[in-house]
């Protein structure tokens, strides 16, 4: 499977929850697996290591977070001040601290925000990515800022609507496997089926012949001299 060309260089994937990184881009991530490309990814969750949520099983779900890391093999960091489902609490400066110190670090050429759903994480992450990444002369520059698809893109629309004008190709199978893992996040609207319904609908979207996709939308895109 081809992978279009952005994709061939370092890429950071902000994940407010664990397992935001494989709904939104499971394909993706399976993609890079394949060519043998996942050390160009970084993962970095806004998630602390225990769940805080009695309706959650803790050991289950570390067991679950452990597999998942383990079955992409690319490179992992965590916020040291994740909180699930109250990012907002936070001062949102330290959470544009976090993002700026890894885009000095690790100087992505490609940066993945969730779309800022209902989830006041995930739009707590979207602000705080589009404050890190403005141009500056302290943060090296991020050559393309996407906004990938969350679950809640297709439910509700709080800031805009998700248009996206970017596709991925993507095996549906090999992302299904890997949203599969995270089975105490699974609920009857966010479930492999939806993944499915979803990429084929997306696939159609791109193009007649494509059966799966993954879409993302592009803030800014561009190419070095």
């Amino acid at each position: 499977m081809e992978i279009v060309s952005i994709f061939d260089e370092k890429i950071l994937l902000l994940s407010p929850h664990r397992d935001d990184e494989v709904f939104g881009c499971g394909g993706l991530i399976s993609c890079l697996m394949c060519l043998q490309k996942e050390n160009n990814l970084l993962i970095y969750y806004f998630t602390p290591p225990m769940h805080p949520s009695s309706l959650i099983d803790n050991k289950a779900w570390e067991r679950e977070n452990n597999e998942a890391i383990k079955y992409m093999g690319c490179q992992i960091e965590f916020s040291k001040e994740g909180i699930i489902n109250h990012l907002d609490v936070l001062p949102i400066f330290k959470q544009i601290k976090e993002i700026e110190d890894i885009l000095k670090a690790f100087k992505p050429n490609t940066i993945l925000i969730p779309f800022p759903d209902y989830d006041q994480d995930h739009e707590r992450v979207y602000k705080a990515a589009l404050a890190a990444t403005r141009v500056n002369d302290r943060i090296p520059p991020v050559n393309n800022i996407l906004l990938y698809e969350t679950i809640g893109a297709t439910q509700v629309y709080p800031l805009f609507p998700f248009d996206p004008n970017m596709f991925l190709p993507i095996d549906i199978k090999k992302k299904k496997e890997l949203c599969a893992i995270y089975q105490t996040q699974i609920r009857k609207h966010r479930n492999t089926d939806t993944i499915e319904k979803m990429a084929m609908s997306r696939g159609l979207q791109y193009r007649h012949d494509c059966s799966f996709a993954e879409a993302y939308m592009v803030l800014r895109m561009a190419i070095d001299e």
